[in-house]
């Protein structure tokens, strides 16, 4: 007698935003359908992305880790991190969506934060917890436009605080 194993294929996410109904209907509710018209192809594209190449670098990223090299051989300081393929990726995609310089560019006004917090809660499941260090550079831009340092924040990365380069 022979025996046959039952083998199956492990699920595969659809776009994360299409299939999300909670996130859909609160947007449709607090942005309005002008708003969410304008926004939403960004909400798709970056859903599709999460489902799609994100989840399959984050699948075959999932054991690495960043290495940090303190030293060279010589003995001289370095402090380098090398970063995995997947969080090159998201830094690539961070700053193609803007996703740090949104709330400050303000093109939604009042719902600059909504339009942020929605593609990032796209985008931090499939990134191996790239929002933090884009929490922690939206924390700095806030405190020096609050602080006004301007000349810290002459100094400061453009792309950070409110000038994001959109591909």
């Amino acid at each position: 007698m022979t025996s046959r194993a039952f083998i199956q294929d492990g699920p595969r996410p659809a776009n994360s935003y299409a299939g999300d109904w909670l996130l859909k209907t609160y947007l449709a509710r607090k942005l309005g359908p002008d708003l969410l018209n304008a926004i939403e192809p960004e909400l798709f594209e970056l859903g599709e992305l999460a489902a799609g190449r994100l989840f399959e670098l984050q699948r075959a990223d999932r054991l690495n880790e960043p290495v940090l090299t303190q030293w060279d051989a010589w003995g001289k300081r370095v402090d380098h991190v090398e970063h995995t393929p997947l969080w090159r990726e998201a830094e690539r995609l961070a700053v193609r969506y803007g996703l740090t310089a949104i709330p400050y560019e303000r093109n939604e006004g009042a719902w600059s934060r909504t339009r942020q917090f929605a593609l990032l809660y796209l985008f931090h499941p499939v990134t191996d917890v790239y929002s933090c260090p884009l929490a922690m550079t939206d924390g700095a831009a806030r405190a020096l436009l609050d602080a006004k340092n301007t000349r810290l924040i002459e100094q400061s990365p453009r792309r950070a605080i409110g000038h994001g380069q959109r591909a």
